[in-house]
């Protein structure tokens, strides 16, 4: 059906910080997500937004970071919700060395390309100038056709540690 109502935020939380097996000194940080909102889905066709963030990782160890995503997830997809109806999405990752799928809920990507980043390049990235990493979001239009209309939403939360 067109213009359905998508008007799904996902709210994105940012945690980054030491883990198990972490060298002192290393370090990894992640900025710049914010709520998404889809808008109306116009009825045809896959629905996406890609969300421009940026990632610092300083101290030894080749610059290489994780990247575990969780939240907004039902069964072994992610997912927003809008009461007991949810809509699956997929999620992929882009640290500008290409894309790549995140499999699913608490899935951890590795070995993503650390961007070297001074406070002042990290800024500047947060303010737009650089190569940011980028977070792709996309709703499949079989998956969009079967939703009943209304507003749906979900919470992602994107955890970094340093390799």
């Amino acid at each position: 059906m067109a213009g359905r109502l998508l008007a799904s935020a996902l709210a994105a939380a940012l945690l980054a910080g030491p883990t198990a097996g972490i060298v002192l000194g290393q370090s990894a940080q992640i900025a710049g997500l914010s709520d998404v909102a889809f808008g109306t889905w116009p009825g045809a066709g896959d629905l996406e937004r890609d969300i421009r963030l940026c990632v610092r990782r300083t101290g030894p160890g080749g610059g290489t970071y994780d990247l575990l995503a969780g939240g907004a997830a039902v069964g072994q997809h992610f997912a927003v919700v809008n009461g007991v109806v949810s809509l699956p999405f997929s999620l992929s990752f882009n640290d500008g060395s290409g894309w790549r799928e995140v499999p699913g809920p608490n899935s951890t990507l590795t070995g993503l390309r650390g961007a070297e980043r001074s406070p002042a390049q990290f800024n500047n990235c947060l303010a737009g100038q650089g190569t940011p990493e980028r977070l792709r979001i996309r709703f499949l239009e079989s998956d969009l056709a079967q939703a009943p209309a209304g507003q749906y939403a979900g919470t992602l939360i994107l955890t970094v540690s340093p390799q």
